[in-house]
């Protein structure tokens, strides 16, 4: 059954496995009819400082265990043919199409963990935040399941870390540590969504 122009809204995420993005989005305009919304979000494989900085791994390991990880995962993702800096390239894929018309961006960078002060009004979604992560990490062991962002990637992680060449005493050693940053909440340290929506162009009247 065909969707071209049958879809009032087409929406992705996370889908850095891709290798043709652009091509992704070419199909997904074709489902849209005229004025019709698409919605893109992607969480960059990358952790961020309390300035809202990339935060690079160091060759002493004296970076954030998190951060190591997710540098760890780009690296995989990459060498497998997928777009793992995709989220950063979203805005200006939209904005040229020329099917589109009315591109937005937004950004939004949450906290791994509630390393904030207790009456911090950001600490409950932080807290949240941590143990979604927390359990997405634990979860890394176990079957694959369909569930949210950041679990499909996070648990999807420890295979495509193994297949990159790292041994598996490495990566699950890395997980564990992880893990326990996220539990001590000691690091403050960031995740960042970056979303884009755009309407299909609509035939002159």
């Amino acid at each position: 059954m065909s969707f071209f122009n049958k879809r009032d809204r087409v929406f992705a995420q996370c889908q850095r496995q891709i290798c043709d993005y652009e091509q992704l989005i070419d199909h997904m305009c074709e489902a849209l009819r005229p004025a019709g919304l698409i919605e893109v979000v992607e969480i960059g494989l990358r952790v961020y400082d309390h300035n809202f900085e990339p935060i690079i791994p160091n060759p002493d390991d004296s970076s954030p265990h998190l951060a190591r990880w997710m540098s760890l995962l780009n690296m995989a993702v990459r060498q497998r043919g997928g777009s793992p800096d995709a989220a950063y390239s979203l805005h200006e894929w939209l904005s040229v199409h020329p099917a589109l018309q009315d591109v937005v961006y937004r950004e939004y960078f949450v906290p791994t963990s509630p390393f904030m002060a207790l009456k911090d009004p950001g600490r409950p979604v932080a807290e949240l935040y941590r143990e979604d992560l927390y359990v997405r990490i634990q979860c890394l062991i176990v079957l694959y399941s369909r569930l949210m962002i950041l679990q499909a990637f996070l648990r999807a992680g420890r295979p495509l870390l193994l297949k990159s060449g790292l041994s598996e005493a490495f990566v699950d050693d890395l997980a564990l540590h992880a893990h326990q940053e996220l539990r001590d909440a000691r690091t403050p340290t960031f995740t960042r969504f970056q979303a884009v929506y755009a309407r299909k162009v609509s035939p002159a009247q």
